[in-house]
């Protein structure tokens, strides 16, 4: 409705969208949803017309009479007010307990038009409910580190100044506790998570002994009680940090993990001096690692420099200059010596055994891929994990800390100029794009080439479906069931793999046709080094495609261990334990084998299952340190044109272009002529990331699996960008430098 240019309405048109802030736009979308709300209008008033305001007031007045309403709230809502994340929780004037009266909301409306820095002013006007007391309800207890906590409590409330009073009571429960759930407060708090997809604080009162939502904001701050600082790089870049973890994926990881760091350390002699209580943790469901403890033990040598260190790994310096250096004395030579001679002896075994090991495990992996059948057999799937899949991850953690503490104590010998230039070719995780791009390359003709570009990606899967022909589909065929283990994600045990959903394998077949058409050669784009690389960087780059062959085998490990879970979960469904088959991923592997706790599967099961839906849209943080956390965020400056702002160089060449911000989840939707800003890359997207001109994160270490992938491609890239990379706006013309980490900002 338009009186005089003046917007009211109970709905915000589409085209005025913009022109309201996160607080309107958050509460349109409860009212959508379903959620019970005051009763609610949308106004939006130009600045300075006086005609305008008075006639606000009186059709804010008719439309009141008309739904019954007796008192008012008018509270502002700019596009400028509130933070991204931000909902409800306005920074500029509310006015409570106004009573339906034109001269009085006049009055009101003239108050916040003069506190407006916005050429018109957005407003929403609702219906003022008086109440005795006021319930405040956390959907994760900010006071803990748990996802499955959460916490209410009921205050006094002055309802003149719209100010909560005297704490009256406080409740917390657990999410995985059926009795709980029944709580009213309990299921509005969980309802608005998987609404919103993160934790949520929500303020509301009993009407007709029904909740009703009075405010909803997002929990900004949640504590963590760690004394070290705790990471989730590398299990970001590696696939297990970047997503929520299933529980039978992460009792297999961190189990591994925490044996395989334990024994590696001590045996280099770098044990920190205070031993952690754990080297692995999950906070808000995602995985983390205790770098802390690890940067401690790395101290205690001679020729230690924190900077040099948190570059491997992507790390936020939070100090000047170069941080901690250790100081030479005789203890520390002699430590350094004895770790020097393990590391040696470890490095030299890596690179004599590893082709061996190498056999071993192609042997192991394919009986179990080719001849085994007993998939249905709690035993064997114990033996498999106990004495396969776990000794598999000790090989592969070996080469994980040796490629790592092989960089850092060598790279001071590397004749090229610097590690952006190490380049790892034909890795075993690219293996499937280079077999996509031969077979395209050498087979096709132009007018097969035509043909698949006709055709979607859903359309090839159906027609493979359906057995239905296409050029060249017996080839395709056999590079699917080669690589059947892939999955979308392959690190996660819940998700399907290629042989039970061929999907992402299309997906993927039509981004690299897309490929060769704009890049018809795999010859790769950076000149080769003039000079002879050093026996430093042969060892380098042997340890790294060691490192990822073993990263593929354990990615065939995870395939046969799904297999193994889908099979018994099959035989405890019918038993009763679960209510589905993917139920069995809620379990820790320890259940699985032992049948423990069997009587609370169930609960626990619909617990992880809330999760997924519940924390889809949270984002953890790269770090977790001191005592808390904020996930505020930060106020972003404006860009300037001309400004320079500094990453890591991870992958060298200069390269200009639109910045073109993408959803690590969908980027084989965007179009790739620019320059990719993502949070992160890991082993799942950074197959779509390798048609763009360069790729800006905001995480992402020197080793991580991105920055070795882009060195393979000769992609210019600039990685842990952090924070600065929020002043990166789309379509923003920059210019990258893969070696110094400098983008330079251009024009919108």
């Amino acid at each position: 409705m338009l009186v005089m240019d003046v917007f009211f309405d109970k709905k915000i048109p589409e085209h005025l969208g913009t022109s309201f802030g996160p607080k309107a736009g958050n509460i349109a979308g409860l009212q959508e949803a379903g959620f019970r709300i005051p009763k609610t209008f949308f106004a939006l008033l130009p600045s300075g017309q006086q005609e305008g305001i008075k006639a606000l007031s009186e059709t804010i007045v008719f439309h009141g009479k008309k739904e019954q309403i007796t008192t008012l709230i008018i509270r502002s809502s700019q596009s400028n007010e509130d933070g991204h994340t931000f909902s409800m929780a306005g920074q500029s004037l509310s006015i409570p307990n106004l009573p339906l009266d034109a001269s009085t909301i006049e009055n009101a409306l003239r108050k916040l038009v003069q506190t407006s820095e916005t050429r018109s002013v957005a407003l929403i006007i609702q219906e003022y409910l008086h109440t005795e007391s006021l319930y405040v309800s956390f959907s994760v207890n900010p006071n803990y580190d748990s996802p499955f906590s959460m916490l209410s409590e009921r205050y006094e409330v002055n309802n003149d100044t719209l100010t909560i009073g005297k704490l009256i009571s406080q409740e917390s429960v657990k999410v995985d506790d059926a009795l709980s759930r029944k709580l009213d407060w309990v299921d509005l708090a969980m309802s608005l998570q998987r609404h919103y997809g993160y934790p949520v604080d929500v303020e509301w009162v009993y009407v007709k002994q029904k909740p009703m939502i009075l405010q909803v904001r997002p929990i900004t701050r949640i504590m963590y009680p760690v004394k070290s600082l705790w990471t989730n790089a590398n299990f970001r870049e590696g696939g297990i940090g970047g997503h929520l973890v299933s529980e039978l994926s992460w009792s297999v990881y961190s189990t591994s993990f925490t044996e395989a760091i334990t024994t590696y350390f001590s045996e280099m002699g770098i044990l920190p001096k205070d031993l952690p209580e754990r080297w692995i943790s999950r906070f808000m469901g995602y995985a983390y690692w205790n770098i802390g403890a690890i940067k401690e033990g790395a101290k205690l040598l001679p020729g230690f420099v924190e900077e040099e260190f948190d570059d491997t790994y992507g790390l936020e310096k939070r100090y000047s200059g170069r941080g901690f250096v250790t100081q030479f004395s005789l203890g520390r030579l002699f430590r350094g010596l004895k770790t020097a001679f393990a590391l040696r002896k470890s490095f030299d075994s890596r690179l004599a055994d590893t082709p061996a090991l190498q056999e071993k495990w192609e042997q192991d992996l394919s009986y179990y891929t080719a001849s085994f059948n007993d998939f249905s057999s709690v035993e064997e799937m114990q033996n498999f994990i106990q004495n396969h899949l776990f000794p598999l991850y000790q090989d592969y953690w070996r080469l994980v800390y040796d490629t790592s503490m092989y960089y850092n104590l060598y790279k001071s010998k590397f004749k090229v100029r610097v590690i952006q230039d190490v380049q790892v070719l034909n890795l075993s995780h690219t293996k499937v794009l280079r077999a996509i791009d031969d077979l395209f390359l050498n087979c096709f003709s132009k007018q097969e080439l035509t043909y698949f570009n006709e055709k979607s990606s859903e359309k090839l899967y159906q027609m493979y479906n359906e057995d239905a022909d296409f050029p060249y589909k017996h080839r395709f065929g056999e590079i699917l069931e080669h690589y059947k283990y892939m999955s979308a994600n392959d690190i996660e045990l819940s998700v399907a793999c290629w042989d039970e959903d061929a999907l992402p394998f299309f997906v993927l077949i039509k981004e690299r046709l897309e490929h060769i058409t704009e890049t018809p050669s795999l010859v790769n784009k950076r000149e080769a080094l003039s000079t002879k690389p050093s026996r430093y960087v042969e060892n380098l780059k042997r340890l790294i495609e060691h490192k990822e062959s073993f990263r593929d085998f354990t990615n065939r490990g995870h395939y046969i261990l799904r297999k193994f879970a889908l099979a018994v979960g099959d035989v405890y469904v019918q038993k009763d334990y679960l209510a589905s088959a993917q139920q069995i991923f809620t379990l820790s592997y320890q259940e699985v084998t032992q049948k423990k706790n069997i009587n609370n599967w169930k609960d626990k099961a619909f617990g992880q299952e809330y999760l997924a839906v519940a924390l889809r849209n949270f984002k953890p943080p790269n770090e977790i340190h001191l005592s808390s956390i904020s996930g505020e965020g930060k106020k972003v400056k404006k860009p300037h044109l001309g400004e320079v702002i500094r990453g890591l160089g991870v992958s060298s060449g200069t390269v200009q272009g639109k910045a073109v911000w993408c959803n690590i989840n969908a980027l084989e939707e965007v179009n790739h002529d620019a320059i990719a800003v993502v949070d992160w890359v890991d082993t799942n997207n950074v197959k779509y990331l390798l048609r763009f001109k360069g790729v800006v994160s905001r995480y992402g270490g020197v080793l991580s699996h991105g920055a070795i992938v882009c060195r393979e491609y000769g992609i210019p890239s600039v990685f842990n960008v952090l924070d600065s990379i929020d002043e990166i706006q789309e379509g923003m013309l920059i210019r990258i430098d893969g070696r110094t980490g400098h983008i330079k900002m251009g024009k919108q």
